[in-house]
């Protein structure tokens, strides 16, 4: 889960919760306000919509021992506040950003579309957090800070499988 620290203060942080339900730091390089994150359909990565101080896309590598590895920027996004992130079932990535009011698709190439825009923030209004849900996972929602309501996106997409962690202990 990400501490995103005080604004504009880059004390943010990332904890783990261990299977006995401990939390302990699991990363303290990602200080510029880390928020939504979503774990790769491969698990192999942690991806972060960091929201301040060069928003971006960036993504920490999970070592085979669990630990925090590389960290590496896989977008810019200058002029946005990114906050939430969900995989589809083709391993495209969709960014919420509280502002503007849109949700991206980055896709696997590195290409940047718009999926969803509201300038005037009355549909979608801050969307935050992403998820795919329902039985096929083909309901698109967001969380909207901005009018403290959910919106449904009719748009097709089927959401990456869900991971179930194992757990030890």
């Amino acid at each position: 889960m990400s501490d995103s620290g005080d604004w504009d203060l880059d004390n943010g942080s990332i904890y783990k919760v261990n299977p006995k339900g401990e939390t302990h730091i699991w990363d303290t390089r990602v200080k510029e306000f880390p928020n939504g994150l979503c774990l790769s359909p491969d698990s192999d990565y942690l991806y972060l919509a960091m929201s301040l101080n060069v928003p971006r896309i960036s993504r920490i590598k999970i070592k085979d021992d669990g630990s925090a590895g590389d960290i590496e920027t896989l977008i810019e996004l200058p002029g946005t506040v990114p906050d939430g992130l969900a995989f589809d079932i083709e391993g495209n990535l969709y960014i919420g950003c509280y502002r503007p009011d849109t949700i991206y698709k980055l896709d696997k190439l590195g290409h940047l579309d718009i999926l969803a825009e509201d300038y005037q923030g009355t549909l979608m209004a801050s969307p935050t957090n992403l998820a795919f849900c329902g039985k096929n996972l083909d309901r698109m929602f967001s969380a909207n800070l901005g009018r403290w309501h959910i919106t449904e996106y009719h748009n097709g997409l089927k959401g990456a499988p869900i991971h179930y962690p194992k757990l030890n202990g």
